[in-house]
């Protein structure tokens, strides 16, 4: 493990390390590729494709601002004298992504059998960084809450359903058609809305099954519809092995995952100019997602939570 490289932060705000929480915010989805890079020159010189393929995929499939949302809404907890924690995982989620299993959350940029070095080294980052969130969410109070933020592009493309090849050639191509994909949407179709996932399918056919805190969910509902903010309640969200294992962490039982839309929380106007890979933050914007995390965790708390 490099030692100029942490797989995550994790900060706790008006509590001691094993102080129990009243909330807490986690984001998995934030990494920024540059630091990585940086930090792990033998992966760079591993890459089975050119690294100027992986860096533009990585910026635009990045949670952009989900951090500095989950920031926000921490510090507002705090301000108000509550037990929070916040953690951020720092590893790109195009190279480690830990909303699935440990099986799958390696992408194929390097040859694993090559390279088995590297892949104990990624196995290990993964293996720390859900420790770390298992730690911190047990760590909450019986009665605490926390949300799982994202954030997520206004736009989808033919290919979002679509899984790139394993090497070679074909996998280069795939990438670079995806990069073109992302970089010229179609500003002719609908906008998408920020999404609230609640509920769960094993199989296609079932019909969704409420895997979240549902006071926690009526919680944010009523902050979105009270700020006339559009959003969607997922009600079809499919586990597999690949995704997150076959039923939901218990973690989500007091807990909700929420999808924010980039175009909400960046200074970047959608339209003709858009740009997913350099996008920047709005500071009123995104203290404005903030304070509605904040006060939805705030109302959806139990009247037995009483602030510190």
């Amino acid at each position: 493990m490099s030692p100029s490289f942490k797989p995550f932060s994790l900060r706790l705000l008006n509590a001691l390390p094993a102080q129990p929480l009243d909330f807490a915010l986690y984001t998995p989805h934030g990494g920024q590729i540059e630091p990585f890079f940086e930090a792990h020159p033998d992966f760079a010189a591993a890459l089975q494709m050119d690294r100027s393929l992986l860096e533009p995929i990585c910026r635009m499939e990045a949670d952009a601002f989900s951090p500095q949302v989950a920031q926000e809404a921490a510090e507002i907890l705090a301000e108000q004298g509550y037990a929070v924690g916040l953690m951020a995982i720092q590893l790109p989620r195009e190279i480690i992504d830990m909303n699935r299993t440990r099986a799958y959350a390696l992408k194929p940029w390097f040859d694993f059998a090559r390279h088995p070095e590297l892949l104990e080294r990624h196995n290990l980052y993964f293996d720390l960084s859900l420790e770390a969130r298992n730690q911190l969410l047990n760590q909450l109070k019986p009665e605490g809450k926390w949300i799982d933020v994202h954030s997520m592009r206004p736009f989808g493309t033919p290919m979002d359903s679509q899984f790139p090849p394993n090497g070679g050639e074909s996998q280069a191509q795939w990438y670079a058609q995806r990069i073109q994909a992302l970089k010229n949407p179609d500003f002719s179709q609908a906008i998408r809305t920020h999404c609230l996932v609640a509920h769960y399918k094993q199989d296609p056919q079932d019909e969704g099954e409420l895997f979240v805190d549902p006071a926690l969910l009526k919680a944010l509902e009523s902050e979105f519809e009270s700020h006339g903010i559009p959003f969607n309640v997922s009600k079809s969200y499919y586990f597999t092995a690949q995704i997150a294992g076959k039923t939901p962490p218990p973690h989500y039982r007091n807990g909700l995952c929420v999808d924010l839309l980039k175009s909400a929380l960046c200074a970047e106007p959608w339209g003709p100019g858009f740009d997913l890979e350099f996008l920047t933050p709005d500071e009123g914007k995104v203290a404005f997602y903030g304070q509605r995390l904040a006060q939805a965790l705030v109302k959806a708390a139990k009247p037995a939570l009483v602030a510190a």
